[in-house]
């Protein structure tokens, strides 16, 4: 009896085992890819590929597997929305070498986020110029106004709590530059697009209400590292807590819509992903039926 009691715990165990490296494997080394096709104000149709959160890591030797996925999506840009980098990386190996292959398929535009900064407090501000030289159009702070399709668009990069700049800036010309910015990023009547990498000021503050902003593609919260069926809550969200909610997907406001990334890699987390594989994000946006007549 003892000694069948024993297998039955060694079979437990062995199952307990592989199950665990099964998980990780679907959960953290499964690439997805999550379409998304959102009405919008824009004349014709267009593709976005948003990557986010890669945190140093390869998908595969050179990132081969990541550059080939995105490759078959056929975006007409492309968008890093922070969290790309580790910020003790000084050879650039990875993101380097993933820029340039994929400024190959389109144009990368490229926003900062805490990793980013983080890096940036360690060695200089000279990241920009770094990421440029593989190919990056980098915005920090900075819009472009760009012509896709038949579409005008003006595409901006910002890191941290769009409009609420005191809880980010502690520098007041930082907090005039951070306002001005705001400002000028608004003030056209373009479609615009916005990189800002962490999601709070729209999902939760109700800025999808209040600004003229019509896209915001965001990340920064890992989909909640572990994402827990039937309540649509996250586990762990980093500056938010436990048990989070509004961690990923699709949000719609009264002015514009929001598409949080459950992102790539983390970093500096203990937990494991869970029911939260990877992701490469697409954004078809479309014109709305209004903007066809």
């Amino acid at each position: 009896m003892g000694k069948l009691i024993k297998i039955l715990l060694c079979l437990i165990l062995f199952s307990i085992v592989g199950y665990t490296i099964y998980v990780y494997a679907v959960f953290n080394d499964e690439v997805v890819v999550t379409k998304y096709t959102v009405k919008s104000q824009v004349k014709s149709n267009m593709r976005i590929v948003q990557l986010t959160d890669l945190h140093n890591k390869d998908f595969g030797d050179n990132n081969k597997k990541l550059v080939e996925m995105v490759k078959q999506q056929q975006p007409n840009i492309i968008v890093m929305t922070g969290g790309m980098v580790s910020s003790d990386d000084t050879e650039f190996k990875v993101i380097g070498s993933l820029i340039q292959q994929l400024s190959e398929v389109a144009k990368v535009y490229f926003c900062y986020g805490n990793a980013e900064s983080e890096w940036i407090d360690k060695h200089g501000d000279v990241l920009a110029d770094k990421l440029k030289k593989y190919g990056a159009v980098v915005l920090d702070r900075d819009f472009k106004d760009i012509k896709v399709n038949d579409n005008k668009i003006r595409i901006g990069g910002y890191e941290g709590f769009y409009g609420v700049s005191k809880m980010t800036e502690v520098d007041v010309d930082d907090q005039r530059e951070t306002e001005d910015f705001m400002k000028s990023f608004e003030d056209t009547k373009r479609f615009k697009l916005l990189l800002d990498h962490i999601p709070t000021s729209w999902v939760d503050w109700g800025y999808l209400d209040k600004s003229s902003v019509n896209m915001v593609l965001s990340g920064h919260y890992h989909g909640g590292i572990v994402r827990i069926p039937l309540i649509k809550k996250g586990l762990y969200v980093k500056d938010k807590g436990w048990f989070q909610e509004n961690v990923y997907g699709l949000f719609e406001g009264k002015k514009g819509k929001c598409i949080i990334s459950s992102g790539l890699a983390l970093e500096g987390v203990a937990l494991p992903r869970f029911n939260n594989s990877p992701e490469i994000v697409v954004v078809d946006l479309e014109p709305e039926e209004s903007a066809e007549k």
